[in-house]
Parts: structure tokens; C-alpha cells; sequence
């Protein structure tokens, strides 16, 4: 499990530096999502913590509303030489802007597994090893990246974009070709 950790903190190339800050609780529950300037960030904090800074968005496909949230997760023990596991295992979740994930006695591997499809940008299906936040029996609720839903509408509009510049039954594919005829007839009349 830290090894899937750690690769998932690989993966994520933007740090988030805290400059020194730290929570009363000595846990990264600080902190706001208009902070962060991305939807996936890591850091080490004051105790040489690392953490992961993770945006998201969940669709629930029978209702059709989305929400965005976000959490912070940190490894709840500085690193040491100790063999005891929970120095190495035990990561905790904090609030940014709310939580997507019930993190209470340490994350999970099925959460792990979570966070590592959410870091390379995978689109998963919420299940109850998960323990989400507001994520009831017979719930369907995807989960990705903010990054997947950014780039998802992006295609969308590029792909009505398209349409509708080229299929002359639309009203900006009409008006290019009524300013190249004109254009056109300028054209030959000088």
C-alpha cells in the first residue's frame, strides 16, 4: 500500500508549499480550495509529512447532479526508523472545502486504490469499501479528477463547436458562408 502511495506522489507534479502553516490540530484542515491553483497537488509539511491535495468531482447518475469537493491527504506520522506499521501506513484524510472520503483510524486499500485512479485521471465507480461521504445503498456515483471533468467538457464544447461551424443548418456555419459569398462576390465585381 505506501508503495501505491508513493507513486501516486510521483505522478503528481505540482507542490503546494504551506509556508510554515499548520492547523491546530496538527492536521492540514486549513486549508481552501481557491488556494490551491491545481486539481491535483502534493507537499511535505512541517513534521517532513507528505501529503496530497486532491480535487474532485462526483456525478450521481440517477439524479444527474454534480458536486465538487476536495480532500487533503496526509501521512499522519513524521518519517522514522521505527518498524511499527502504522508509522508507514497510516494516512488520514482533512477537510478542503469538505470530503469525499471517510478516513477516520487511517485510509484504507480500497481507498488507496481510490486515490491512485483518481491521480491518473480515471473515471470510478463509487463502491461502499470506499466509505464515501454521502454515498448511500443503491447510490450510483462516479468519481474522477477535476482535471477528467475539465478536460471531458472541453471535448464536449469542441465537439458542438465543430458542428455547428461546419453543418450549415446552424446559425454560425450560415453566417461564415454568407460572409465568404459576399467576400467572394466583392471579389469579382473589383
Amino acid at each position: 500500500m505506501i508503495n501505491q502511495l508513493i507513486n501516486n506522489l510521483s505522478k503528481i507534479k505540482h507542490i503546494y508549499d504551506l509556508q510554515g502553516r499548520m492547523g491546530n490540530t496538527h492536521y492540514i484542515d486549513f486549508l481552501f480550495p481557491d488556494e490551491i491553483p491545481y486539481n491535483k497537488m502534493k507537499g511535505i509539511d512541517i513534521f517532513h509529512r507528505s501529503f496530497i491535495i486532491l480535487k474532485v468531482g462526483i456525478l450521481d447518475l440517477k439524479r444527474n447532479k454534480f458536486r465538487r469537493t476536495g480532500q487533503v491527504f496526509f501521512q499522519r506520522y513524521s518519517p522514522t526508523n521505527m518498524t511499527h506499521p502504522s508509522y508507514f501506513y497510516n494516512w488520514q484524510g482533512a477537510s478542503l472545502d469538505g470530503e469525499f472520503l471517510r478516513t477516520g483510524g487511517g485510509i484504507n486499500g480500497a481507498q488507496i486504490e481510490l486515490i491512485s485512479d483518481i491521480v491518473n485521471n480515471k473515471l470510478v465507480l463509487l463502491k461502499e469499501e470506499h466509505r464515501a461521504c454521502k454515498c448511500y445503498n443503491g447510490d450510483c456515483k462516479v468519481i474522477a479528477s477535476m482535471d477528467y471533468w475539465e478536460d471531458r467538457a472541453a471535448r464536449i464544447i469542441q465537439k458542438y463547436f465543430i458542428r455547428a461551424r461546419y453543418v450549415p443548418k446552424y446559425t454560425l456555419c450560415k453566417n461564415v458562408l454568407n460572409r465568404q459569398f459576399n467576400e467572394y462576390q466583392e471579389h469579382i465585381t473589383n
